[in-house]
């Protein structure tokens, strides 16, 4: 049995500690005054009902997320189905991607040849993406819609705003994300085809019930511990804190990597450059219940609606939580990303700020790299950066984690 530190509680971190507390003494430390890092569920009274709402993860379905749906089973989390729709709204244009009523939820749109050519080059890269060369990791999304030619209408108001809101990334940004990343994303999650497309869940009380059922299951947590210093010698991992110093077998850092990289004391040069190369993007979160950020039309409301009119650098998105988590309150209830200007202050029930992993080509190559770091000199690294940065991810790289700490300790 090893002395093991996971620093960090977000999904991977959480989920590192609960498997290897099975054999292990794992002390789980966390620098807030609760776990679950993006897993963030507020506890609201609306309408005279009393709610819980996530404004972090919020959505798994049954096809893609296979990791994270056998903890949820064995931790005896109840789900419940969901709706997952987009809708686009811009000054003149307002759509919903259900179905051919959402769709021309504007009926002058039936006889607008801007959308009608979206809408054929929608089917047009439905049909060609399928055969693009998923060797290819360098070409990016912009290098991509420039050489196929896409219409503006396609890209401005369909494919960038949906690949922002799915990687919580501006439209600008977004454009320099490898295009076989994104590919692959549509083909897993069946947004290439009309049938036969994952059936989308949420945790019943909140994401937050999952955390709950798995912190009693970790052997020690110590939250309000923000670790300033990680010193690494040949047989110990010291570990500082504001009144906090211990010494472990092993270290999991299951923060984001920037952060990883900043405590660490004398980084190896491929630590450096592995982690330094890992950046992320910034997004303010507002849980409201303003509904004149959603579509003038309720016909074109969804469970992701993006706002065209924001700017392109920043993601501009909101979840419509009645329909994500089956709320039946009057009052709509909304998480929108950014633009708080376009919120009354006075409907505003919370705030809060996420970073997300911002995917590049730098970043893809850096994630090819984990074994240069990860076991190396009794540190290992967790995270959803290290894949999609979705919960499934986070739970696949603490499983990969675990098998290599088991392996070292053979």
């Amino acid at each position: 049995m090893g002395r093991i530190a996971v620093v960090g509680s977000g999904i991977s971190g959480l989920a590192t500690a609960y498997y290897l507390s099975r054999k292990h003494e794992v002390h789980l430390l966390e620098k807030n005054s609760k776990l679950g890092g993006h897993t963030d569920t507020h506890s609201l009274k609306i309408d005279n009902q009393d709610l819980k709402v996530d404004t972090g993860f919020i959505v798994h379905n049954d096809r893609t997320y296979p990791k994270f749906q056998s903890l949820l089973e064995e931790l005896n989390c109840s789900t419940s189905a969901t709706e997952m729709s987009f809708s686009v709204k811009k000054k003149g244009l307002e759509y919903k991607g259900k179905n051919l009523n959402s769709l021309f939820a504007q009926r002058r749109n039936i006889l607008s040849p801007a959308f009608i050519r979206m809408v054929r080059d929608i089917l047009r890269f439905n049909s060609s993406a399928q055969k693009f060369d998923m060797d290819d990791e360098e070409k990016t999304i912009g290098e991509y819609l420039q050489e196929e030619n896409y219409s503006n209408e396609f890209k401005d108001n369909y494919l960038l705003p949906m690949a922002a809101a799915i990687w919580s990334t501006g439209r600008e940004p977004i454009k320099a994300f490898p295009i076989s990343a994104f590919i692959n994303f549509f083909q897993n999650h069946g947004l290439m085809q009309l049938s036969n497309r994952p059936k989308w869940m949420v945790i019943d009380g909140g994401s937050e019930s999952y955390v709950r059922a798995m912190e009693n299951k970790i052997g020690t947590v110590v939250l309000d511990c923000e670790v300033k210093a990680i010193f690494r010698t040949e047989k110990k991992i010291k570990v500082v804190a504001k009144d906090y110093l211990e010494e472990f077998d092993e270290i999991v850092l299951a923060t984001h990597s920037d952060d990883a990289l900043q405590i660490l004391e004398s980084p190896s040069d491929q630590e450096t450059s592995i982690l330094g190369d890992m950046k992320y993007t910034s997004n303010q979160i507002i849980l409201h219940t303003d509904e004149r950020v959603m579509p003038i039309r309720r016909l074109a409301w969804a469970s992701w609606n993006y706002n065209l009119n924001a700017s392109e650098e920043t993601v501009s998105l909101t979840y419509y939580m009645n329909l994500l988590q089956n709320l039946s309150t009057i009052k709509p209830v909304l998480v929108t990303l950014n633009d708080p200007d376009t919120i009354d202050p006075d409907l505003v029930l919370a705030t809060r700020n996420y970073e997300h992993p911002f995917y590049n080509k730098e970043m893809i190559r850096s994630q090819k790299r984990h074994s240069e770091i990860s076991g190396k000199n009794r540190t290992h690294f967790v995270g959803a950066y290290w894949g999609n940065g979705f919960h499934e991810d986070g739970v696949q790289s603490a499983l990969r984690v675990c098998k290599e700490i088991e392996a070292s300790s053979c």
